[in-house]
């Protein structure tokens, strides 16, 4: 399963939809303007605005970075409206509103930003993973169609569809995705932690472990491949193994739950023994 990003909540005050709607309206209108008359800036001129714009961005950033979700809205809302014919802005924003929780006003920015930049790829990708956070697989399935339409072997849309079909309990068409992204860049480690807890959640540990084995040692790897890890030696009852994996990591309490927890587990997918 996907590690997305995990943000702490704070109290925002949300921009109104309306307002929003509006200026992305607004710099559509202005950016397709601009668009026509690329000779109108010279390349100092040009060179400067694109600075202006990272410097713009850059504050951004680090008022999200900061957890200050609703200064970083705001800055890139005046981004946006500064320069509406960059693609930039738009995705910071949207990025904020998700971060915030908020994956509705995320997606209207999105759509929007669609209208302005038909097919852009890093906007798919945004919405396929608001709608697998929704549950909405055709939703999810449809945004990364549309990248692999034009990029075959994008592995972040492959992945995607992989775990759509994991969300959906078709384990083992989402391995075969996971393997065909392998195959090609076996050094990516979110997708084979992504197929370890694919092969754990369709009652094969044994391979999980296989996988996740060599991963888990790794600096490199997402923090998920050593609780994937451990939840597969729980499964084969191997609870010693589990716990080397969670201890550095949990507190004591909290490996205990995890234990027991995967005990239920091994109940619920292999009856009263551990997986052999």
């Amino acid at each position: 399963m996907p590690a997305l990003p995990r943000f702490h909540p704070v109290p925002i005050r949300p921009i109104p939809i309306r307002q929003i709607l509006l200026t992305l309206a607004v710099c559509a209108t202005l950016g397709a303007c601009a668009s026509q008359h690329p000779d109108d800036a010279s390349p100092q001129a040009t060179e400067a605005r694109t600075a202006s714009m990272d410097g713009a961005l850059r504050l951004a950033h680090a008022a999200m970075a900061g957890g200050d979700l609703g200064g970083a809205m705001k800055l890139y809302v005046a981004a946006v409206e500064r320069f509406p014919e960059a693609r930039e802005p738009r995705l910071g924003l949207a990025d904020a509103y998700v971060a915030g929780g908020d994956l509705e006003r995320g997606k209207i920015v999105l759509n929007e930003t669609l209208k302005v930049f038909p097919d852009d790829r890093d906007t798919l990708i945004r919405l396929g993973r608001i709608a697998l956070r929704q549950r909405a697989f055709a939703e999810a399935n449809h945004a990364y169609n549309l990248v692999l339409a034009t990029t075959p072997a994008d592995s972040q849309a492959l992945n995607g569809k992989a775990v759509s079909l994991d969300l959906q309990g078709r384990h083992a068409e989402a391995a075969e995705v996971y393997r065909t992204i392998l195959a090609k860049h076996p050094e990516n480690s979110s997708v084979r932690s992504n197929l370890g807890l694919s092969l754990i959640l369709a009652g094969e540990p044994r391979k999980a472990i296989n996988v996740l084995i060599e991963l888990a040692t790794m600096a490199s790897a997402p923090p998920e491949a050593k609780y994937n890890l451990a939840m597969a030696y729980g499964l084969l009852g191997r609870n010693e193994a589990a716990r080397t994996l969670l201890e550095p990591a949990l507190r004591r309490d909290a490996v205990a739950d995890n234990l027991a927890f995967y005990q239920l587990l091994t109940v619920a997918q292999f009856g009263t023994e551990p997986a052999k």
